[in-house]
């Protein structure tokens, strides 16, 4: 089976440690103003029919930018880099 890749936009609800207590997601970036517990992020999907989602990764939107590479699930940076069609 063929890995696929896809990338959706979320945004996370964070409490005062900083976890995520609720995401929602869209396929294209919401054009909403943030609250102050919210966050932006592109998220990149790797998997197939049959596994569903066999890995994610993350660019969370600093000052109105992604940043040039995603992280991982322990905020480490990875080598994959975000897409320039998302870049602003």
């Amino acid at each position: 089976m063929q890995t696929k890749v896809s990338y959706e936009w979320s945004i996370e609800t964070i409490d005062e440690n900083e976890d995520i207590i609720d995401s929602s997601f869209w396929d294209e970036k919401p054009h909403k103003e943030l609250e102050e517990n919210e966050r932006l992020v592109l998220v990149r999907n790797e998997g197939n029919e049959i596994e569903g989602i066999t890995d994610r990764l993350w660019a969370y939107v600093i000052d109105g930018k992604l940043p040039k590479y995603f992280s991982d699930s322990n905020d480490c940076v990875v080598s994959i880099k975000v897409p320039k069609r998302f870049i602003q």
